[in-house]
């Protein structure tokens, strides 16, 4: 048997009409997604997702609720109350945002070990994060949860999640983290936790985010932030909370200590009564 074709979602062990794949692959064996050619019968064709996920031939399970581009399952805006059964496991990025999803059951995710790109769950009505309903996706790199209705996360939820660079956590309902419940992600470049009601954050919560260069605080109820609020960065937001919202009103000494590299430190609308001493001699590359 000839070794199978790894083609977009799913992988193809027998295509009967092979004028399609001609459509597909330039000469050279490469995608030739954006060309116009033509099929058997003469008629034009352009080499892009929708004749390689439309095609009955090629035989492919995709949910029917969702259109496919590349290795890009797209689920987003169709009122799903759930993922829908089906995903390819070849899947590279998944977008299940704007719809109607409460729950992420547990194993839901556990076959899509290959989703290395973003996990798209924004703008749904999520209360909750099962324990372990991430462990496999060990190769994802963004995870987009903002605009649900989280009031917690469980500790160790994002443990196996190693490669994340991007967490987007923002319009929740957070009143706290739990301490170490980032401390795996250390290739962490973003995070946003605005717009949540976090009342208090945990000493070190942040302390192993060694390569975090944005951070959103925004639009919450802290009343004090961490000694270490980041291990390094060049944006922190901590601004625009004026409806009762962030009422800082003061800093710790040595809370931006860490932050050797930051450029942008917004502190505005608060009621900040004073500074500590030298507070600031650390940020030489502080701009605004």
């Amino acid at each position: 048997m000839a070794e199978p074709f790894f083609l977009n979602c799913e992988v193809v062990e027998e295509v009967k009409d092979f004028r399609y794949l001609g459509v597909y692959f330039s000469r050279d064996g490469k995608s030739g997604k954006g060309d116009r050619r033509q099929d058997g019968n003469g008629s034009h064709i352009d080499a892009d997702e929708e004749l390689v996920c439309g095609l009955k031939e090629l035989k492919l399970q995709l949910p029917s609720q969702c259109s496919c581009s590349g290795a890009t399952v797209n689920c987003g805006g169709k009122r799903l109350a759930s993922v829908p059964a089906g995903i390819p496991t070849t899947t590279r990025e998944l977008w299940l945002g704007s719809n109607q999803i409460t729950k992420l059951e547990l194993g839901v995710f556990d076959n899509l070990t290959e989703l290395g790109q973003s996990l798209w769950l924004n703008d749904n009505q999520i209360t909750k994060l099962e324990p372990g309903v991430f462990d496999r996706l060990v190769n994802l790199k963004k995870l987009w949860l903002e605009s649900n209705q989280l009031t917690s996360l469980p500790a160790g939820v994002f443990d196996n999640l190693t490669q994340l660079t991007r967490l987007a956590l923002r319009t929740n309902q957070l009143k706290s983290v739990p301490k170490r419940v980032f401390d795996s992600l250390t290739q962490l470049t973003y995070m946003d936790l605005g717009g949540n009601r976090l009342q208090a954050l945990p000493e070190g919560v942040f302390d192993r985010l060694v390569n975090l260069q944005w951070l959103a605080l925004n639009d919450n109820q802290l009343k004090s932030v961490p000694r270490s609020a980041t291990g390094g960065g060049a944006s922190l937001w901590l601004n625009d909370n004026q409806i009762t919202m962030l009422e800082l009103t003061f800093l710790p000494a040595g809370v931006f200590d860490n932050l050797t590299q930051i450029t942008r430190l917004a502190l505005r609308t608060n009621q900040l009564k004073s500074i500590p001493k030298r507070e600031w001699l650390t940020a030489e590359s502080l701009t605004s």
